[in-house]
Formats: structure tokens, sequence, C-alpha cells
């Protein structure tokens, strides 16, 4: 199946999430650091974000068609299908269900730790979440877990190998006490292998959608 719409879609999408994540990370920033402008670093974060969603795509997007991984609602644009109902509910409902109740854990989990609150206010924490929902899930999943599944034809050691891949990139090092970083490492990889599920299961639209909803509610209690 052709790829040219698909592909176009995702870039323009993670190209936004970048862009529109430079106001997260100029609110985090001290005024000692050396960093550059707004414009500029959106423009950096835009560009990059959408070569390597790009890059990722073209690749994941072929892997996931030759393994018949789903992705109803991408194929139907593709194809410029309409989109019943039923199926929308169908991939969209799991996707709520999983990413809330992911979200409310997490949130909880990051309550109880001591680390930094995140930065900015809460528009520009919550803008993060389309970041999240494109580039995270087109590498992580997409590509990797989409790759892994082609190289060893068996969907859960994909889904758990590209779990592990979710906690080597987003894991940030230790977290207060050995206990909490374990328990962080493992909220990540129990998240990863959630939204790796519900790409296998209902379509690779349900992981972003969880993810973003997980992503929303974890960003909005600060």
């Amino acid at each position: 199946m052709p790829i040219r719409r698909r592909l176009t879609l995702l870039t323009l999408l993670s190209a936004l999430g970048g862009l529109l994540f430079a106001p997260f990370i100029i609110a985090g920033v001290q005024p000692s650091d050396s960093v550059p402008s707004l414009p500029k670093l959106a423009v950096i974060l835009g560009t990059g974000s959408a070569a390597v969603a790009a890059l990722c795509s073209w690749t994941g997007l072929r892997w996931a068609d030759r393994a018949s991984l789903p992705m109803p609602l991408l194929r139907a644009w593709e194809a410029k299908s309409p989109i019943p109902l039923g199926t929308l509910r169908q991939i969209l409902t799991p996707a709520l269900v999983g990413g809330a109740l992911a979200g409310l854990l997490i949130a909880a989990v990051v309550h109880l730790l001591p680390v930094p609150a995140n930065p900015g206010t809460l528009a520009v924490r919550l803008l993060t979440v389309f970041f999240a929902a494109s580039v995270t899930e087109i590498v992580v999943h997409l590509f990797a877990m989409s790759g892994l599944f082609q190289m060893f034809g068996r969907r859960w050691l994909a889904i758990l190998l590209s779990s592990f891949l979710f906690v080597l990139i987003f894991h940030s090092g230790r977290v207060g006490s050995p206990a909490m970083t374990v328990l962080v490492i493992s909220a990540n990889f129990l998240f990863g292998t959630l939204t790796g599920w519900l790409y296998a299961r209902y379509g690779f639209e349900s992981a972003m959608f969880s993810h973003a909803v997980a992503h929303l509610l974890v960003l909005a209690w600060k």
C-alpha cells in the first residue's frame, strides 16, 4: 500500500509537536543557561522532529504494512476512504480508558516522588502532548516495534523490547532512592507495554491517542 499521505501527515504532526515543545524547554532553563531564542528553538525542534519522524515513518510504515499491524484510520486516510463511526469508537475507547488509567497512576506516583515540578504554565506543559503522542510513538512503536516484529515474528517480544527502548530513551537517571528509581522505570516500562499492546491490538492511532491522554493527565498534575 502507498505511504505518501500517511508519511506526510505523521511528519507534519511531528513538526508541530517540535514547534510546540519549545516553550516548555525555555520555561525550564536557568538565567545563566545559553539557549537559542524561542523562535529559533522552535524552528530547530520543529525541523529536527520532522526529520526524525519522516525517516522513522518512511521505514516503519513499510514494516507495519508487511507485518499487517493495524492502523485503520491512517490507512483510510491513505486511501481517501470514509471512516465508520464504529471503527472510530473501537480504536479510541480502549485508548481513552487505558490512557486515563495510566495517566492517573503515573501522576500519583510522580506526586509521591521528590522530583522537581514541571516548568511552565499549564498551557505550556499541555502543549507538549503533540510531541509525546507523535514523535515518541513514531520512534518507539511505528519504527522500533514494527521492525522488531518483522525481525522476530512475535508480537509480544516486539512489544516488550520496544518498551525497554522506551525506558532507555526517556528515563533520565536515578530518582531519589533506588526503590523510587525502580518504581519510575517500572511505570515507564508498563506504559510502553500498554501503548505497544494497543498498537498491536487496535491500531497505531490507538497508541498515539492513549499516549496523548496519559501525557495530558500527568502534565496537568504539576
